[in-house]
């Protein structure tokens, strides 16, 4: 963890973070066809959390100079929201996002507001929250609606 830091996401990282973002969408993506129809979804999705959050901050993932994930958080006076938090598939299960998730919840404690999160229900990112901590607050059939009210407890 000693090479990782954060820096504010850029317009030239656009390339980067498409990637980065297809590259966590793999379950959703194997519900269309061709490769235009994939292109398009991952476009879709990918400007829908920039208007969904236009006040959240986004962070780019160093490891050194290379950059590895992403973080979107959307501060706000009730809650923490975690609108997304992905690494590239070779970065991943080396607990950098347990990491990031942890100073996230140290954040919580201090300010003593939840932090909150939709994580899509079939996907391997739920349980990596259940393991954090965070508790299912409402089911839509497709997106769990997780929280991590215990801001007084450790991470």
């Amino acid at each position: 963890m000693e090479n990782l830091r954060t820096r504010a996401a850029i317009d030239d990282d656009h390339d980067f973070l498409m990637e980065l973002f297809a590259s966590t969408r793999s379950v959703e993506l194997a519900m269309f066809g061709t490769d235009e129809q994939k292109r398009a979804f991952v476009s879709m999705q990918f400007s829908a959390l920039t208007r969904c959050y236009p006040k959240a901050q986004s962070t780019i993932i160093l490891n050194g100079q290379m950059p590895i994930g992403r973080t979107i958080i959307d501060r706000n006076s009730d809650e923490l929201r975690l609108v997304d938090i992905s690494l590239l598939p070779e970065y991943r299960n080396r607990r950098i996002g347990t990491f990031l998730v942890r100073q996230l919840l140290a954040e919580s404690r201090e300010s003593k507001i939840p932090v909150r999160l939709h994580v899509f229900k079939y996907g391997d990112a739920v349980r990596f929250y259940e393991r954090l901590g965070f508790q299912l607050v409402e089911d839509d059939g497709s997106y769990l609606k997780m929280e991590w009210p215990q801001v007084d407890q450790k991470s």
